[in-house]
């Protein structure tokens, strides 16, 4: 019988396989800084294209499985994702892997951009680091004719549990957003959909919604 040990090392061996916006190539230029929340965001140009890929981090003190539930909980990403009107999930596979649904405001008259996403859970064993993987399935499921499906999105959620019960979060993403979106708003979205998003995670983390939420693939810090 496969044990937690085990699952964990499979799904984080399967993991740095399937992501590979992990190991791409990155010239990660400091953008912009909240000092209040100790949130960074980083640029980098992405060959081959011409829209940006970000790197956000910040550090937050709160359950590692709080999270977890948080990405978990699909329908309430509309609570904490920067313009995220509509989220759910279309196939759950099982505990570790899904495809879901989101959509994101954009300003008028720009069209608002729907994606289908594959996610994946896995955990590395020795640091108890645990990183979903986000992957664009645009063919995947009929699109709204009043949105536009986004062709390409990869990265990541990465949860580093440090000392005194303080998480580090890095959220990553390179996307092509789909038909024709104007510069000045591409280049905004870049920096502000990452940094209002991990404020929200910072108020938000602590919600009854994501406590005491048991994932039992998943190995926990000791609170000791």
């Amino acid at each position: 019988m496969l044990n937690i040990k085990n699952l964990s090392v499979l799904l984080f061996t399967s993991t740095l396989i399937f992501s590979g916006l992990a190991q791409a190539d990155f010239d990660w230029q400091l953008k912009k800084e909240d000092s209040k929340q100790n949130i960074k965001i980083y640029l980098s140009e992405v060959e081959g294209s011409n829209l940006k890929a970000f790197k956000s981090v910040t550090e937050i003190k709160a359950p590692l499985s709080n999270f977890v539930a948080m990405l978990d909980k699909v329908e309430l990403h509309t609570k904490w994702m920067h313009n995220c009107i509509e989220a759910k999930t279309l196939q759950p596979i099982n505990r570790m892997e899904r495809v879901s649904y989101n959509v994101t405001k954009t300003p008028w008259p720009v069209k608002n951009r729907e994606v289908v996403v594959y996610t994946k859970i896995a955990q590395d064993p020795a640091t108890l680091a645990i990183t979903i993987d986000i992957a664009a399935k645009p063919d995947q499921f009929p699109m709204e004719t009043k949105n536009v499906r986004m062709p390409k999105l990869d990265g990541f959620w990465k949860f580093t549990p440090k000392d005194n019960g303080v998480v580090e979060v890095v959220y990553q993403v390179h996307a092509d957003p789909g038909g024709s979106i104007p510069a000045w708003l591409a280049n905004a979205i870049v920096v502000e959909t990452p940094l209002e998003t991990l404020k929200n995670m910072h108020n938000q983390i602590n919600n009854e919604s994501y406590q005491n939420q048991s994932y039992p693939e998943l190995e926990m810090p000791s609170t000791n």
